[in-house]
């Protein structure tokens, strides 16, 4: 018997948005294969958690947690509140995020490295904290989704930590272990 992951569960969920006639077979072979042993860990948590779970649940618990996020920082902010100062509240966010400039020295970045670009587009051409802010919460949505994306994020963090041992304490070692179902992306950075 082995375990199966977060990992499955997040195959498994681009799968079904995609096509879902698929997925009752798979989730069939999993369980068949792993008895519902899984192996995860759990965002917050410290440590990967052995236990059983269908894999069933585990799937709708993760496709109900991907249909209730924000996709775009704008509808992040914009969930913060249903009342009028909320939503004047987060208007003031959002306009002072805009006017607020990102230096120019920003853009040395991506001459760096590739990867750049696939993190910070719109902050390439609009150079404000707004357009910075989208971009990561676009990058940590897109990340968990995106499995290329995801190994090539992988490769630069385990590359720069190479390049910079002065600095290795500065990204821990968890973060080349991103669950890809887990924590946002910002959330490591």
């Amino acid at each position: 018997m082995t375990p199966y992951s977060n990992a499955h569960i997040s195959d498994l969920s681009r799968g079904y948005h995609k096509d879902p006639s698929y997925t009752p077979g798979h989730l069939a072979n999993i369980t068949e294969l792993t008895k519902n042993l899984c192996l995860t860990q759990y965002w917050g948590e410290s440590k990967a958690k052995w236990h059983y779970r269908e894999p069933s649940e585990y799937l709708l618990a993760a496709i109900k947690d991907n249909d209730e996020m924000a996709t775009t920082f704008a509808d992040l902010l914009g969930s913060i509140s249903d009342d009028e100062l909320g939503s004047a509240l987060a208007n003031l966010q959002t306009t002072l995020l805009k006017i607020t400039p990102i230096p120019n020295t920003f853009k040395q970045i991506y001459s760096l490295n590739p990867i750049f670009n696939s993190i910070y587009p719109r902050t390439k051409t609009e150079m404000n904290v707004y357009a910075l802010c989208e971009d990561l919460y676009s990058f940590s949505y897109k990340v968990r989704n995106d499995y290329v994306l995801y190994k090539n994020f992988r490769k630069f963090l385990s590359e720069s930590k190479q390049k910079l041992p002065q600095y290795r304490m500065i990204i821990p070692n968890k973060v080349h272990h991103i669950p890809r179902h887990s924590a946002p992306v910002w959330f490591w950075l």
